[in-house]
């Protein structure tokens, strides 16, 4: 089993979403493996629940994130993990300097996943209205069926 961990600023938007599209098991994932996310931010409030917009979106795709509680990263969790996926490259940098052992297994989940452009990170939409918690919703997804795909490939199955 693959354990994927998913690494944001506070644990309540992005990377919850991340977390819960990949184990919900997204269109286009014919894995010959298991895959295991989990969830951490850098500078999370130890306990504290997704963001209103966060439960509502997925809650409508029958997501329930009523149990999710932002966890701080720490040695144990980062160990724990196979593959370390950041939703922005300072959120890369901080990891490797606050984890320089774990460097070889982070990265920034956009180009990491295959998606090339002028901007590798996913925006926070903390505090910001429900499109664009829709929009990042969409990118993370976007995201999350693309990298399944690479997972595929390099297993030699097609999705």
């Amino acid at each position: 089993m693959l354990i994927i961990l998913f690494v944001c600023t506070g644990n309540t938007c992005r990377s919850p979403m991340a977390e819960a599209l990949l184990n919900a098991g997204q269109p286009g994932a014919n894995l010959p493996f298991k895959v295991k996310a989990s969830s951490a931010g850098l500078a999370a409030y130890e306990g504290q629940a997704v963001s209103e917009p966060v439960r509502q979106l997925l809650a409508a795709e029958g997501i329930d994130l009523a149990g999710h509680r932002a966890r701080q990263v720490n040695s144990e969790i980062i160990d724990s993990a196979d593959l370390i996926l950041t939703m922005t490259e300072s959120q890369l940098r901080e990891l490797n300097f606050r984890f320089p052992s774990a460097a070889g297994k982070c990265f920034v989940l956009k180009p990491y996943a295959g998606i090339s452009g002028d901007f590798p990170d996913i925006k926070d939409p903390i505090g910001l209205g429900l499109e664009k918690y829709r929009d990042v919703l969409e990118e993370i997804r976007s995201s999350i069926k693309k990298l399944n795909l690479k997972f595929a490939s390099e297993n030699g199955h097609s999705g």
